[in-house]
């Protein structure tokens, strides 16, 4: 994961200003990609949440960190902050971090629909 942060800071530093975004916002997407490849894969491999834990508790708090990311991003859209002299500016990062808790709440409802159905077959076969 750090030698792909490693070579897009590389990139970045032989690139000119010809990014439709600054380099500010460049940077929080491409140090959040690879986070969010990380925990997809963990939820994938059902590492992310304790065995005892209740993961509706952590369903909850992601869909209420991802509903807060993206009513901020709307009013900085209304406001003009996000879009600067048509360049993506380091606002993104709201944005940014809003997509990325959406996308581990997705994988969340589907890892606990496929956990549930688990659950229902164990209880037919018993």
């Amino acid at each position: 994961m750090y030698s792909f942060e490693f070579a897009l800071l590389m990139f970045m530093d032989n690139m000119d200003d010809s990014l439709p975004m600054t380099y500010g916002a460049f940077y929080a997407i491409a140090f959040m990609l690879p986070i969010c490849v990380f925990v997809i894969y963990c939820i994938s491999k059902d590492a992310f949440v304790g065995i005892t834990t209740n993961i509706i508790q952590y369903i909850l708090l992601v869909a209420f960190i991802a509903l807060v990311d993206i009513a901020v991003t709307i009013v900085m859209i209304i406001q003009g902050k996000l879009i600067v002299g048509g360049k993506l500016t380091s606002a993104c990062i709201t944005p940014v971090c809003g997509v990325l808790f959406l996308i581990v709440l997705v994988m969340l409802l589907v890892r606990n629909s496929n956990v549930q159905a688990e659950k229902g077959t164990d209880n037919e076969e018993s």
